[in-house]
């Protein structure tokens, strides 16, 4: 996506050659992905432990951010994806620790918007980076 947009191209213009090439072959790497199902309903009862555990991450090329909700009955943990978010690198170079801490807003952004219309049993939430 960086790399077409520093092609100036309009709304119209077909891309390069090469690109275009490059850009099917990433289709094609994901054609799988109508196979994938990720459960989203998260229910809870009385007496569950219910935990958030939020991480962020960046490259040179994109940065993002994912929230679990980890549920625990009777020792039985199950652990889902809530949601995640993913942004693509600004096009002016910016240092990977800066990207880092993008995540981190990002992450920060999410939760506050998630976690206050959680259940009021929840005891936990913790976010942060990925660590090496």
């Amino acid at each position: 996506m960086q790399e077409i947009w520093l092609q100036d191209l309009g709304w119209d213009d077909e891309l390069p050659s090469e690109m275009r090439q490059r850009w099917q072959s990433f289709l094609r790497s994901y054609s799988a992905l109508d196979q994938i199902h990720i459960p989203r309903w998260v229910g809870s009862r009385p007496a569950v432990k219910v935990e958030h555990h939020g991480f962020c991450d960046a490259s040179e090329k994109a940065y993002g951010a994912a929230i679990y909700v980890r549920i625990e009955v009777d020792r039985l943990v199950e652990v889902q994806l809530l949601t995640a978010k993913t942004r693509v690198a600004p096009v002016k170079t910016v240092s990977l620790p800066r990207l880092e801490l993008c995540g981190a807003v990002l992450l920060s952004e999410m939760a506050a918007a998630i976690l206050p219309n959680m259940q009021p049993q929840v005891r936990a939430a913790i976010a942060g980076p990925i660590p090496p």
